[in-house]
């Protein structure tokens, strides 16, 4: 009597145990799967915000290029461990650099890289320039590499599904379109991070030459309370090719009392 209850109480913790593993391993991958995706979505957030910094910083004309990937490098540092400090700022730039350098190393693949255009939808709408950011996160699930390999192989083959085939990692796409400032002489070429060159360089400027110089009116400035008219804005001179204005036009000057 007593040996037969033992084996039906082995018997009972085994089907318990089977059902606990039939339980909880797909509970698991599902927790993983969550966790993965709100890395993913927290990474895209940052990285549409890093988009529009640097559509901005190429706002006027797309004159410094080095301005615009400093603004994207920048925004993009909250993903990397940066804190208030200059020195977690500096950190965090290091680990970004260094980590694009052994993805180009490893893959042949630039960490993120942004491709600019100018866009015009009538003749009568102004022009628009508009940017294309493909930007590679690191898994965070382990065995997740594998899995976006396996999956970059599938049709259609893109340029993006081939980047997450041979790094293993997961790509994020943001496009933005916002007003030129100025007319553009635009690029030919793509801005990225590359493991080899701190700094990317740019095709050289088509032939478009931007329009005339145009004023801008400014608000009046208030000051203590009173208000005055602030001086018309500095004319080009003839011989300019590029219109007077500050490196980022920021819009509307606020009236305060």
């Amino acid at each position: 009597m007593v040996l037969a209850q033992r084996r039906c109480g082995c018997e009972t913790r085994g089907v318990a145990a089977a059902e606990f593993v039939l339980i909880a391993l797909p509970l698991l991958l599902a927790g993983l799967a969550v966790l993965e995706v709100a890395n993913w979505h927290a990474a895209r957030l940052v990285v549409g915000q890093a988009t529009l910094a640097a559509a901005r910083a190429g706002q006027d004309g797309w004159r410094a290029p080095e301005l615009v990937q400093q603004r994207f490098e920048t925004a993009l540092l909250p993903l990397w461990g940066a804190d208030a400090s200059a020195a977690g700022r500096a950190a965090a730039l290091a680990r970004l650099r260094a980590e694009a350098k052994r993805l180009h190393a490893r893959s042949a693949i630039p960490l993120w890289q942004m491709t600019p255009s100018s866009q015009r939808l009538t003749p009568e709408e102004p022009e628009f320039l508009v940017l294309d950011v493909r930007y590679m996160q690191a898994p965070l699930i382990p065995g997740m590499s594998a899995l976006l390999r396996h999956l970059g192989t599938l049709p259609p083959h893109t340029p993006t599904r081939e980047a997450m085939r041979r790094s293993g990692w997961l790509p994020i796409r943001q496009r933005i379109a916002i007003e030129w400032q100025t007319v553009a002489a635009m690029p030919a070429g793509a801005l990225g991070v590359q493991a080899s060159a701190p700094a990317p360089t740019l095709a050289p400027p088509s032939s478009h030459t931007p329009p005339a110089a145009h004023s801008m009116w400014l608000p009046p400035e208030c000051v203590g309370g009173e208000c005055f008219e602030l001086p018309p804005a500095p004319v080009d001179p003839p011989d300019s090719p590029w219109p007077i204005a500050e490196p980022e036009l920021c819009g509307v000057l606020l009236c305060c009392e």
